[in-house]
């Protein structure tokens, strides 16, 4: 069997550090030693939702660090400028999800997630002036998308993670 052992985003921030690893078992009722384990420094990913027609973010929106192999949400309200400052990212696959009503997350974002609900990749290093770009608009319908094939998505969740300005 496949296990995935992480710590939580909230507890490890404070010590500027996150913890994933995948485990794969001897067989039930056989014990692994896992020898001892190591978190890694953790990231920051800072940045900002931009509307596309130039309209103001609704105060109180918030965007959505999820972690799509640990069961670890965590929340985050844009300042009044639709800004973000994200701490304790792992060094992993993440999604970053900001539902307006009225609007989508527009295809120019390079890192669009393959249900075009948000943008989607890996955290390997700090990552600032990260742009999420959404266009007025209700989400796709799932029958509606057109995408890649199965292959490709799972290549693009290992890209970089990217909004249409990242630096």
């Amino acid at each position: 069997m496949k296990f995935d052992l992480f710590g939580l985003m909230d507890s490890f921030k404070q010590f500027h550090a996150g913890l994933f690893q995948n485990i794969t078992s001897l067989g039930d009722g056989q014990t692994l030693n896992l020898g001892e384990i190591q978190a890694k420094p953790a990231h920051r990913v800072s940045g900002q939702v931009i509307l596309s027609d130039g309209k103001p973010v609704p105060a109180g929106t918030r965007i959505l660090v999820d972690r799509p192999n640990a069961w670890d949400p965590l929340q985050v309200v844009l300042d009044k400028d639709g800004r973000f400052d994200l701490q304790g990212i792992p060094e992993e696959r993440i999604q970053l999800l900001v539902s307006i009503k009225g609007y989508r997350p527009s295809k120019k974002n390079p890192s669009l997630d393959g249900n075009q609900r948000g943008i989607e990749g890996r955290v390997a290093s700090d990552i600032s002036g990260l742009e999420i770009l959404l266009e007025p608009g209700a989400p796709a319908l799932w029958q509606d998308i057109d995408r890649p094939s199965y292959e490709e998505q799972e290549r693009r969740k290992d890209l970089p993670l990217r909004g249409i300005s990242s630096k």
